[in-house]
């Protein structure tokens, strides 16, 4: 099935959204933990407010995970802890639906110290992964980083949390103007590749 003009207006109409991202100690949000998180609101196109903080996990950073997103020991140590951060990231996206890359990844741990901590979220989130998928099946590697080269989207700082939210919203914008002229190739329906439903992660 091909994308509907209506299909088309429920990504384009999207006016007011947060874009967000974080960086981990690991893959498990149960055995690893948040060291930073960053998002932005959109609204009509236009960033209006930011939200940026680096995370104390309470543990030596792995090396690995230092040597991959520049964030150390040092810079983490005077740093909020999450359960400090969570309530005001929660505050900050209100029930703006989140765009994000990876979903599953972010909102697995975003949902799981929202849980540990007592705090409720259930936003519509939007994953640039399945979307990329879906309409970019030739591309080699759906990875941020590869989809930004793609499109002609510059990267700088990749791997902290800030600079990989700019560089997602410049390609989600792409990706909605592709949606929107047809430029993608895609036979499914966007409501069933771009929504990823916050229960998936409960």
């Amino acid at each position: 099935m091909h994308i509907t003009e209506k299909e088309i207006d429920r990504l384009t109409l999207v006016e007011n959204y947060i874009v967000l991202d974080i960086e981990t100690t690991g893959l498990s949000p149960i055995n690893n933990d948040i060291i930073e998180i960053a998002a932005i609101e959109i609204k009509n196109g236009k960033v209006i407010n930011e939200f940026d903080t680096l995370i104390n996990p309470g543990y030596s950073i792995p090396p690995f995970i230092s040597h991959l997103t520049g964030i150390n020991n040092q810079m983490v140590c005077t740093a909020p802890y999450i359960s400090d951060i969570i309530p005001n990231l929660v505050n900050f996206i209100g029930n703006l639906p989140i765009i994000a890359h990876n979903a599953s990844f972010d909102m697995r741990f975003i949902t799981h110290n929202c849980n540990k901590f007592g705090v409720c979220i259930n936003n519509e989130v939007i994953d640039t992964l399945q979307i990329s998928r879906q309409l970019y099946p030739h591309f080699e590697s759906h990875k941020l980083e590869l989809i930004a080269n793609k499109l002609g989207v510059n990267v700088v700082n990749a791997h902290r949390a800030m600079a990989d939210v700019k560089v997602l919203n410049n390609i989600f914008n792409v990706m909605l103007n592709d949606i929107k002229n047809g430029n993608g190739k895609t036979t499914v329906n966007v409501e069933a590749i771009c929504k990823y439903e916050m229960k998936e992660v409960n």
